[in-house]
């Protein structure tokens, strides 16, 4: 199976000899971090060592672990971005669906808006099923649900990471909205013995955008949230910034300011509900004297 070619490094030296094997640009991370924390795409070495420095000097993730001070270092692979949400009972495996991405855009690779199930031709949704079911036999996963995000390129799929969990993302949710599948109930029964076999119909598409701001300052309030609240097919608006939190343009999944879910019967009619949601809704800054506009997504 097809994946980024990567290594795993201590050290500068180390560095320079893994990125003149693998090429440039590349993609420098943390080993053990969540939420694209420090992920980041770079086109030289010295870019990419200065990266691993500023990495190793954070000694705890964004939950408050220890990070190891190795530092992942990955070919980039340009194209869409899909995860592929299984769950597996007992060896056997049920594909629930592909979740179509959106990313806020090179350098950083915030996850901006998704939507399930994916639109993509039945022929490259095998394809990419295929794959993930080969890794996920790989590494043994016996029982529950996995996330598992991939990019297809000119060359084929590619699997970018394995998770051994739910999705994130407010994924779950989309699921249960657009096939009437609760993934987390489907957890606790799968490790609990109370086996149920999963037909998975989806009745239409769901999808989240993020709220993300185009400019730092000092988060006041938002305006228009009701106004959104009643628009056709939305099932939910959020707003998880506060009063007075520093706000920049997002360099990770923890600079999101909040979110929307619509329905749609059409891939469709569900991205252009999202973009109606977002439209309604400014963004008030303590520095600023007009409200501004949410950052939006980059072109899938």
């Amino acid at each position: 199976m097809r994946q980024p070619r990567f290594a795993i490094v201590h050290s500068a030296a180390e560095l320079t000899e893994a990125v003149a094997k693998m090429g440039l640009p590349c993609v420098v991370k943390p080993c053990d971090d969540s939420g694209s924390y420090d992920v980041k795409l770079f086109h030289t070495v010295q870019e990419a060592a200065e990266q691993m420095v500023k990495i190793q000097k954070e000694k705890w993730n964004a939950r408050g672990q220890a990070r190891e001070e190795a530092v992942l270092i990955e070919e980039y692979l340009d194209g869409p971005e899909f995860s592929v949400e299984m769950f597996t009972y007992e060896g056997e495996t049920t594909c629930i669906g592909i979740t179509q991405k959106s990313v806020s855009g090179a350098p950083f690779f915030v996850e901006h808006q998704h939507i399930f199930p994916a639109l993509m031709s039945r022929e490259l949704a095998e394809q990419v099923k295929a794959e993930v079911q080969r890794a996920l036999q790989a590494v043994g996963i016996r029982c529950g649900a996995t996330h598992t995000e991939v990019k297809v390129s000119a060359q084929g799929c590619a699997i970018i990471e394995i998770n051994a969990r739910l999705a994130g993302g407010m994924i779950p949710e989309l699921i249960r909205q657009a096939a009437g599948i609760d993934l987390l109930e489907q957890q606790i029964k799968a490790f609990t013995g109370q086996r149920e076999k999963l037909e998975v119909v989806c009745r239409g598409f769901a999808g989240i955008r993020f709220f993300m701001s185009d400019r730092e300052g000092t988060f006041c309030h938002a305006e228009g949230v009701e106004q959104a609240r009643l628009l056709p097919g939305v099932c939910e608006v959020t707003m998880t910034a506060r009063p007075g939190d520093p706000i920049q343009p997002p360099q990770n999944a923890y600079h999101r300011l909040g979110y929307v879910i619509v329905r749609g019967r059409t891939f469709s009619e569900t991205e252009k509900r999202l973009q109606a949601a977002a439209e309604r809704i400014t963004l008030v800054l303590k520095e600023e004297k007009q409200p501004i506009r949410l950052l939006q997504p980059a072109p899938m």
